[in-house]
């Protein structure tokens, strides 16, 4: 068995780290990773395993849920594509971050949920599509309950929670590690001295439209109880260009699905048992959930995945400088530029004072006082535009007061 070295063209140049976590054999797969190559138990015809997940999702209690019209499109869309669709890599997480022995379930994830400091949560309401700031421990895990096999009423309250802190008592008992794979090369957000791992948390029936996480970090995602269907897209120049009238913005009704007909790369990814993924800087991703579930993540950022990072935060600092022109607002875009500056350029700094030995120092080291340049004169650009328009209307407000007078 060795490490499989072929992939799509567009990850040659995109950073493939999360290659290096299947190994597989060069000629069982004949080249190609699928379903059809791997024993996985699917239907050998394209993508006829997705039916069974239609199927699923189609038939009580899931279709009298919100979103279930809008999941039944997105399975025609996938079913109606003419190629087979790729597998998105995935490894076992067992040795590899469960140094304890102990392995997360749904019962820390609880335990999590009623230890964290805050006497509320804030959730999303999945049928109102919002967000509520301050919903009590007691109403979200009785929606979790309630919502487990029962079909939707009107009356009935779906929540999910996107980002969970782990805490002392709950998943941090399990000393979840980061693999060995990345130590020599990669950092990870950290709370104090240990990884920054949160947790997220949806009922059945949940539908995450497609949408990006962060500014430049990877994210290694590992089940804690779940069943769900990612689709992800990379970013590609094309993909972000079709992304540039989205980014930040809330996705409408059929978004996925003109993603699915639009975009290019997609890997499916049907995550269930005890599996980990790396999702790679800036790729595009939506989720549909079939039982209450659960996931643990925490942010990367490190050497492999350099080149994805790089060209998707110029990317993100050339949307901010034509936020205008992308119908966006320059509050939004200023948002973005700090968030970047804060974020990015900052663990991309204690990557390489992390790793002073490592090939790419110099290079890092050079874009990353280029990237703070670039900033500061789009935030010049922008605060120069905001001042201009505050003249123009003011220009226009005396002028109209005048006419007024002579009137």
């Amino acid at each position: 068995m060795i490490t499989h070295p072929l992939c799509p063209p567009w990850r040659r140049h995109l950073g493939n780290c999360h290659h290096f976590l299947i190994k597989v054999s060069l000629k069982s797969c004949g080249g190609r990773f699928s379903a059809k190559n791997f024993d996985l138990g699917l239907p050998h015809s394209l993508n006829d395993w997705l039916k069974v997940l239609r199927k699923r999702w189609t038939e009580p209690p899931l279709s009298s849920f919100p979103r279930s019209a809008l999941g039944s499109r997105i399975f025609d869309a996938l079913l109606n594509l003419s190629h087979e669709i790729p597998l998105f890599p995935t490894m076992e997480a067992m040795e590899k971050i469960y140094s304890a022995f102990r392995v997360p379930t749904m019962e820390h994830i609880i335990t999590d949920i009623i230890t964290i400091p805050q006497d509320t949560l804030e959730v999303f309401d999945i049928a109102a599509d919002s967000t509520i700031p301050g919903l009590s421990k007691a109403a979200f895990i009785a929606s979790m309950i309630m919502s487990h096999c029962a079909e939707w009423t009107p009356s009935s309250r779906i929540y999910s929670i996107h980002s969970l802190p782990c805490q002392p008592s709950g998943t941090l008992l399990c000393q979840l590690k980061i693999p060995s794979i990345f130590k020599d090369r990669a950092i990870a957000e950290t709370d104090g001295r240990v990884p920054r791992w949160v947790s997220s948390v949806c009922p059945a029936g949940t539908l995450t439209d497609i949408h990006v996480d962060y500014h430049g970090s990877a994210q290694l995602m590992v089940n804690v109880a779940c069943d769900k269907l990612w689709l992800l897209w990379p970013p590609t120049e094309s993909n972000l260009l079709w992304w540039n009238s989205r980014h930040t913005r809330a996705s409408n009704g059929d978004t996925v699905c003109d993603a699915i007909a639009q975009l290019e790369g997609l890997e499916l990814l049907h995550a269930k048992g005890s599996q980990s993924f790396v999702l790679p800087p800036y790729h595009f991703h939506a989720v549909l959930t079939f039982e209450a579930s659960a996931h643990l993540g925490v942010t990367l950022w490190g050497f492999p995945w350099w080149d994805t990072s790089r060209r998707g935060v110029e990317w993100e600092i050339k949307w901010a400088s034509n936020h205008s022109k992308n119908g966006f607002s320059s509050e939004m875009a200023e948002g973005v530029l700090n968030a970047i500056q804060d974020e990015s350029l900052k663990y991309w700094a204690e990557v390489i004072n992390r790793f002073p030995e490592h090939e790419l120092v110099d290079t890092v080291q050079s874009w990353l006082i280029s990237m703070k340049a670039n900033i500061q004169d789009a935030l010049a650009a922008i605060h120069a535009s905001v001042e201009t328009g505050k003249r123009k209307r003011s220009g226009r407000t005396e002028s109209s007061k005048k006419m007024r007078h002579n009137d």
